[in-house]
């Protein structure tokens, strides 16, 4: 009897161990593992148009992140209005921090400025750049799984600092895989892509601004 108990009770600690390892690799459960897997968003613009030097100097102000999103922590979302994170896999900074070299590579695709100035800065400029990372998260809410990124865009006259133009930047790119990786490579893509528009939307109103100089 004592040993048929015994082997029961190593049958169930077992089996709590298989089940405790299984929720640990769902998105959100277990604790986090000592060695996460860490990610970062560095896919550079592509495609960006040229465009004719205006002599504008741009001071890009760097990204900002409502609560929820200004974090290291990679968010996904399996139902409506309620966020998760990875439990093993975040990013290597939060993702608006990221943002930043991207977007400035992709400025200087465009060749419409005179300099593109990293902010924050004590150099002058005639136009600022400032940004807001919205949303960036992995949706399971159909499959294949997206992920969905919301970028805010506004230039600013820095002598005035009266607002140029904004304009909201939303896309969504399928993942490969329904895995925290699969949603850092569509992230990637999108990133990107969306950087790309938001240089060229820079451009065009750069263009503008020295049309309408005296």
């Amino acid at each position: 009897m004592r040993e048929t108990l015994e082997r029961a009770g190593r049958t169930i600690v077992l089996v709590a161990a298989a089940f405790l390892a299984a929720c640990a690799g769902l998105p959100g459960g277990g604790r986090p593992a000592a060695a996460d897997h860490v990610y970062v968003l560095d896919a550079v613009p592509h495609n960006v148009a040229r465009r004719e030097p205006t002599g504008v100097v741009l001071i890009v102000r760097p990204a900002q992140a409502p609560p929820g999103y200004d974090t290291e922590r990679m968010i996904y979302m399996t139902r409506e209005h309620e966020l998760g994170a990875f439990a093993h896999s975040r990013w290597a900074e939060a993702p608006a921090r990221m943002l930043g070299p991207i977007l400035f590579q992709g400025l200087q695709q465009t060749g419409a400025f005179a300099s593109v100035i990293a902010g924050p800065t004590t150099a002058s400029g005639n136009v600022q750049l400032e940004t807001e990372l919205v949303r960036l998260q992995h949706e399971f809410l159909e499959r294949p799984s997206r992920v969905r990124i919301v970028l805010r865009a506004a230039l600013v006259d820095t002598a005035t600092s009266k607002l140029i133009a904004s304009r909201r930047f939303e896309d969504t790119e399928p993942a490969d895989q329904d895995t925290p990786y699969g949603g850092v490579l569509a992230a990637n893509r999108l990133v990107a892509r969306v950087l790309a528009r938001i240089a060229q939307f820079s451009a065009e109103q750069a263009a503008h601004i020295r049309t309408s100089a005296p």
